[in-house]
């Protein structure tokens, strides 16, 4: 592939063309089920852009798969613009057969699968946006039909993607791409919504519990105020809970003077003569004629507005997925936009961490996955911790005193106490143990627990990295430990930092 790679009115940027190289790699290896994993706002999409048109090149016929229309018509706009002709099998679009076909799943399914009223499109290559979401039945109909093809996931969460999937290509990282083509995130204190009792569905709360729960006067108010004291002046998006929850928050920022529209899965794309488009919402929003959009789903995977500053996460949700891809909205570089700001309301960033960060994704099946979760959130490194006093805020220190004013508080979640009007701004601080600090705290624990001495954790550091620990290590033990156990394990070393 040549240095620069040139797609139409735009040349790729270089991790864009080093994740093309390694998939290029991995099938040359022998991989014919591929995920690209990539944050969101990486460019995906002219990342499929691209690859359709090297496929092209080599006369192969290309057939890409989406679950949303959205997404189809993203990538439409990106073929268009590099020339690349294409079709597009869809309800509402007229369809005529061609080498490269551009698809809802939805659609391929029912007149291909289910009423075999159009025929199959060929492909030697198969392409899967939004991936993770690859695990469903139909979808596995259709991959497995293509199962001569080649097939790319493209998703920035495959974390339920075991089974059909051989390989994770990283593409990127948070980390790589902040702050040149990302920015970093400015997160305000949520108050979360008691959702103890409400009924569950699988790995989540039903929709109608968490509407039921979140669609209440109280919890509007709070929307509507913290918003207009926090990004007042921002282009803001509101992922409600449901339909009607939707609805009633922007009913309730209309009528405090800020323009709001409502979209969901029954807006229609283009304007009607009685409803508004979701081209023409989402252009106000762009061009300022609307200041907030208020929808259920439709904003939550692959839509990509860069001008975007603020979202509201008006909603709770046990799913990994569902926030990592709902909080990548608002990341993507804009002209002189300098971060995104997170406002939850639902405790999801106390239940997930910071909206940033990179996750090590598996392909694991779904039970296997769960299991995987919860071994982690049992054994995990302490995450943020909040002062309901001062709010203060660092990593670790799940229970004890807040380091700044002292106020004394056991962490179970966040507290009542921050049940409040007024959300207050989380500052991140860095977690002092990098990756050598972590490989010495893991050896020490070990040597503990097995009965070792010093020189047992000396030696199995020595083991796993090749190089014996630095005088400059911080000698902790977990909070698993008790101190006592430590004391007459190991005498030189006590639990906690210097």
């Amino acid at each position: 592939m040549p240095t620069t790679l040139e797609v139409g009115a735009w040349t790729l940027r270089q991790h864009q063309q080093d994740a093309i190289s390694d998939l290029r790699a991995a099938m040359a290896g022998g991989r014919k089920h591929i995920i690209l994993q990539a944050p969101c706002g990486y460019g995906k999409t002219v990342v499929a852009s691209a690859i359709i048109y090297l496929a092209r090149a080599k006369d192969m016929k290309v057939l890409c798969v989406a679950d949303s229309r959205q997404l189809v018509y993203q990538l439409h706009e990106k073929l268009t613009l590099a020339e690349i002709p294409h079709s597009m099998l869809m309800a509402g679009e007229e369809y005529s057969y061609s080498d490269i076909t551009i698809c809802t799943k939805q659609t391929l399914f029912s007149r291909c699968y289910q009423r075999e009223s159009t025929p199959k499109p060929a492909a030697d290559l198969v392409i899967v946006d939004e991936a993770h979401k690859a695990t469903a039945n139909d979808y596995q109909v259709i991959l497995k039909d293509y199962r001569q093809a080649h097939h790319i996931g493209l998703t920035a969460t495959p974390e339920e993607c075991g089974g059909f999937w051989e390989e994770i290509i990283v593409g990127g990282t948070y980390g790589d791409l902040t702050p040149e083509f990302l920015v970093p995130c400015r997160v305000y204190m949520p108050w979360e919504v008691d959702m103890r009792g409400a009924a569950t569905s699988g790995r989540d709360w039903t929709k109608s519990a968490v509407e039921e729960r979140h669609n209440t006067t109280k919890l509007v108010g709070d929307v509507y105020s913290n918003w207009k004291r926090i990004a007042g002046d921002k282009k803001s998006v509101v992922f409600a809970s449901g339909v009607s929850h939707s609805l009633h928050l922007c009913s309730v920022f209309n009528k405090n003077g800020v323009s709001a529209e409502h979209v969901d899965a029954e807006t229609p794309q283009r304007s009607t003569s009685s409803r508004k488009g979701r081209e023409e919402i989402f252009n106000g929003l762009r061009d300022g004629d609307v200041q907030v959009i208020c929808n259920v789903g439709v904003c939550r995977v692959g839509w990509d507005a860069p001008w975007v500053e603020a979202g509201v996460l008006a909603f709770s949700t046990k799913s990994l997925v569902q926030y990592v891809q709902t909080t990548g909205r608002l990341f993507r570089r804009f002209q002189e936009k300098t971060h995104g700001l997170v406002i939850d309301h639902g405790g999801n960033v106390a239940r997930f961490g910071w909206p940033t960060e990179d996750h090590d994704y598996e392909l694991k099946p779904r039970v296997t996955i769960e299991k995987r979760i919860k071994e982690r959130q049992e054994n995990q490194e302490p995450r943020e911790s909040h002062c309901p006093q001062c709010s203060y805020v660092w990593v670790g220190g799940r229970r004890g005193d807040c380091p700044m004013c002292g106020h004394h508080h056991v962490r179970t979640g966040w507290p009542e106490s921050l049940v409040d009007a007024e959300l207050k701004e989380v500052v991140r601080k860095q977690s002092w143990r990098g990756e050598e600090q972590k490989a010495w705290d893991k050896c020490l624990g070990i040597a503990a627990n097995t009965g070792g001495n010093p020189a047992t954790a000396r030696a199995l550091y020595h083991q796993k990295t090749g190089f014996w620990p630095q005088a400059s290590l911080h000698n902790y033990i977990p909070h698993s430990m008790g101190r006592h156990e430590v004391d007459r394990i190991m005498s030189k070393y006590r639990r906690g930092r210097r």
